[in-house]
């Protein structure tokens, strides 16, 4: 305990928070040559599969998050990914909107979705609350 009353953080815990610079600069660089390796392949089948990949790693942080550091189960998480997703395709294909139009209204539709469904669903806590997001993703 330090003399002012705070407790001092332990000595590991001071360096896992602060953000390593080297390790996100070399990070962004191998990204970066991924995807221009990426791009002078050229084949629609490599592309396809990486921007799958993409996809699913989104998925994954998001459930990290969710179920890692909020500590909160959900089985629904991929009914907000499936609202986008129509929300985008339908306004492309039916009524014609180019995909950077029709990316941030698809954002506000799933968006809005996860706000009526979260409003009333976060007071739940333990298995009310996945049968709730389970109710939602069916």
């Amino acid at each position: 305990m330090k003399a002012d009353g705070n407790v001092a953080p332990a000595p590991g815990l001071t360096s896992a928070v602060k953000p390593d610079l080297k390790r996100n600069i070399v990070v962004a660089l191998v990204l970066a040559v991924a995807v221009m390796a990426l791009q002078a392949t050229g084949t629609p089948y490599v592309l396809y599969v990486a921007n799958l990949a993409l996809i699913y790693a989104l998925l994954s942080v998001g459930l990290n998050i969710l179920i890692g550091y909020c500590g909160q189960v959900s089985v629904g998480h991929a009914a907000f990914f499936g609202i986008g997703a129509y929300t985008s395709a339908i306004l492309a294909v039916d009524f014609h909107f180019s995909f950077w139009t029709a990316l941030p209204l698809s954002i506000a539709v799933s968006a809005i979705a996860g706000v009526v469904l979260g409003l009333p669903a976060l007071r739940l806590r333990g298995h009310y609350l996945i049968l709730v997001t389970l109710g939602f993703g069916e």
